[in-house]
């Protein structure tokens, strides 16, 4: 089975579009989202009412700050702004959605969560392959997907594994679909294929001017929208990738 893995949409539906596009193009029969579908984006509802229908769905803390779990000062800046216009115009069905999402997520062999499966309300970063390890530790299944960083990994169990196998455990991280972090400004997510144990990685084109139009609406000057959407980014995404995958 061919699953394919989303993460971080942040309202960016131009970017969520092109990866739906992608993905079913290459015949996944299942669509997993690790949560945070709302926040820094403009089109939180048009996000939802395709996330709802289109794939299985955990709660991100951007998520949980909508559904009153999160409190808004635990974010920065304009995203507060973002997601109190959110909260005032949510649908009630997307709201509803929201309030019913798990935290968590498993079917056979694998594991997903927003940010780490042990104590997730906690929304913990996994930021490092030895983090990774720890948690692989403390659960049974052979995959676990996670997102909450925006930057694509993947971490096996042991030292010195660099092909997937079910002799190891794995942490996969697609990145972000609608907010990278890594250098790269295109969509990020990931598809696993269960048939052949593999794991394919994929950044996606997307018309970022669509985007930054949607903020009109929430009257959010151009300069501001950009940082919500980290274009100014400049971070190496090779220098993440020494330090991440081991």
């Amino acid at each position: 089975m061919k699953i394919a893995i989303f993460s971080d949409i942040h309202a960016n539906l131009p970017a969520l579009l092109n990866c739906l596009d992608h993905a079913k193009n290459l015949g996944v029969q299942k669509i997993i989202c690790l949560g945070d579908t709302v926040g820094y984006g403009p089109f939180p509802n048009e996000c939802l009412d395709i996330i709802k229908h289109e794939t299985i769905s955990v709660l991100g803390n951007h998520d949980a700050a909508i559904i009153g779990k999160q409190p808004l000062h635990s974010f920065k800046g304009t995203n507060i702004d973002v997601l109190t216009w959110t909260k005032n115009n949510i649908t009630q069905e997307n709201l509803h959605y929201l309030q019913q999402a798990p935290l968590t997520y498993s079917e056979d062999f694998w594991i997903a969560a927003h940010a780490s499966p042990i104590s997730p309300h906690k929304w913990t970063y996994l930021k490092s392959a030895a983090k990774c390890r720890e948690i692989l530790k403390q659960i049974s299944h052979k995959i676990c997907f996670v997102g909450h960083t925006h930057r694509p990994a993947l971490a096996p169990s042991e030292l010195g594994v660099f092909k997937l196998s079910p002799d190891y455990q794995f942490v996969i991280n697609p990145g972000s679909v609608g907010q990278s972090r890594d250098g790269d400004l295109r969509a990020s997510y990931g598809i696993f294929d269960s048939s052949l144990y593999e794991y394919h990685h994929f950044r996606i084109e997307y018309n970022i001017h669509e985007t930054l139009k949607g903020y009109e609406k929430l009257n959010i000057p151009i300069r501001k929208a950009k940082a919500l959407l980290n274009i100014n980014e400049t971070r190496s995404f090779f220098s993440f990738l020494d330090k991440f995958f081991v």
